[in-house]
């Protein structure tokens, strides 16, 4: 299985994460709209931001 690989955040090791620039903590609305999402790492990789169009609309939410 993938227990090897999930549950911690080390090299080689697979993660999904968001970086914000709030505290989703003290105010969980900063996750809605994708205003203050600075960086998205989805199975280790990091997935480019850049402008997305209306054709990709699971991005297009940003």
């Amino acid at each position: 299985g993938m227990e090897g690989d999930l549950g911690v955040i080390e090299s080689g090791k697979l993660a999904d994460v968001l970086i914000l620039d709030a505290d989703p903590l003290e105010d969980i609305r900063v996750l809605q709209g994708g205003k203050h999402l600075c960086s998205v790492i989805k199975d280790g990789r990091q997935v480019d931001l850049g402008p997305q169009s209306e054709d990709e609309p699971e991005l297009a939410l940003r």
